[in-house]
């Protein structure tokens, strides 16, 4: 008997291809991502399973509404820092997946201190497809390359700090910086650090990039400098 499976996401479907890809081969499918809640509790008394991705004001409506099927819920770190988990009908959500770390449980349990009352919780590590990743053997060299959008999280504070220690030992040293520049106080903050630290000529902003591994070609080494992540998909 196949399971039929909605998965309600409010960002996107990024996290979620290789599960949508996978449940299509074993179950009937069908995906929500509208305003219209009738229409999804229609799709959820329709389904044996509804999955909600995020763990956002859809989470929020399908736990407040009849249990018609099993719930689940894939909460990420950082909305485990939103308020949002205490909004949450814990009662009538079968299980919650996590991505992360034990950082996560105490973010959750600020909000919801004892949440592992009343849901199941379940830590499931994101996955990579090796097909789709070829790997490259890489020679000892000098580009470093820095996959993120300038955000606090990602702390490129110590990055830059780190990139003036390793030009004080040896200039031909370059970081290539792939991402946006999302945050404009950290826009401002690099910009002036990079004069201050005397790295105007050692940092390249190469922006958003769609083809990552092509990126990647002529770089040496990855940097991940972060505060904290529950698990950095730049740097899997």
């Amino acid at each position: 008997q196949t399971c039929a499976l909605p998965i309600c996401g409010a960002y996107g479907d990024t996290f979620l291809r290789y599960i949508l890809d996978y449940a299509r081969k074993r179950d009937q499918v069908r995906v929500f991502d509208g305003t219209d809640t009738k229409q999804m509790f229609e799709l959820m008394q329709w389904s044996d399973m509804s999955w909600f991705e995020w763990c956002t004001n859809l989470a929020q409506l399908g736990s407040s509404m009849p249990k018609v099927c099993r719930n689940i819920i894939r909460l990420h770190r950082y909305v485990a820092y939103m308020p949002m988990p205490r909004q949450i009908r814990w009662e009538n959500v079968d299980l919650l997946i996590t991505v992360g770390n034990s950082f996560v449980i105490k973010a959750l349990q600020k909000w919801v201190p004892d949440i592992q009352q009343h849901v199941a919780i379940a830590t499931i590590p994101n996955g990579v497809s090796l097909d789709k990743v070829t790997f490259a053997p890489r020679r000892p060299g000098k580009n470093i390359a820095f996959v993120a959008s300038l955000r606090m999280v990602k702390n490129p504070m110590l990055l830059l700090q780190c990139m003036a220690r390793l030009c004080h030992m040896d200039p031909a040293y370059r970081l290539f910086i792939a991402g946006d520049k999302s945050d404009l106080l950290m826009e401002h903050y690099v910009d002036y650090q990079i004069d201050q630290l005397g790295l105007r000529d050692r940092i390249i902003f190469d922006g958003w990039q769609s083809d990552v591994r092509s990126w990647l070609t002529d770089k040496h080494y990855l940097a991940v400098t972060s505060c904290i992540e529950s698990q950095g998909m730049g740097c899997l």
